[in-house]
């Protein structure tokens, strides 16, 4: 198993403008092709940044349905333009996984299962905490195999755990 956390950063505000183009448009086409597990927004630490994580069997999976994906007219040329052009930067890291709480292994298994366009809030009230500390509750811990930061832990947690890299609010969607 294979865990793509995939990071977008933006200016002041374009986060929120982001979601506001994803959460309606975005969300159902990107996830009739990629599993999500997991999409979150920085509230401590670097700030306008999404965090949004995928999960995959190997990398030969990732290859096929990241290609099935971009072959999508629907994305690459309704929500792809106005949505990309918010991102500064974005960053992939790939995760193999160490340890996965019972929770994230039931949002796994059910990842692949398209999402409903979504309205209203962009944020649940609850926290998470993206840290390279292994503390117990994480909802998994792994290790870094590609993309910055190769061989260090991440992990996240269901709430304000400290230390962490980042404090983040799970978007309204978000499975994890």
């Amino acid at each position: 198993m294979i865990l793509e956390l995939r990071t977008y950063d933006f200016a002041p505000g374009d986060a929120l403008r982001y979601l506001d183009i994803f959460a309606p448009e975005g969300l159902p086409l990107i996830t009739r092709h990629l599993p999500l597990a997991g999409y979150w927004l920085s509230e401590v630490g670097v700030l306008n940044r999404l965090r949004h994580m995928w999960v995959y069997s190997s990398l030969e999976e990732r290859t096929e349905k990241r290609a099935q994906f971009m072959a999508d007219t629907e994305w690459t040329q309704g929500f792809l333009p106005r949505g990309m052009a918010l991102i500064q930067r974005q960053a992939t890291q790939l995760i193999v996984p160490d340890t996965i709480s019972d929770h994230t292994q039931s949002v796994l298994k059910n990842a692949t299962k398209p999402h409903e366009a979504h309205s209203g809030a962009h944020l649940r009230n609850d926290w998470a905490a993206l840290s390279t500390v292994p503390l117990d509750g994480a909802l998994f811990a792994g290790t870094v195999v590609a993309g910055e930061d190769v061989g260090s832990t991440l992990s996240i947690f269901p709430s304000a755990a400290m230390p962490s890299l980042e404090l983040m609010r799970p978007c309204a969607f978000s499975p994890l």
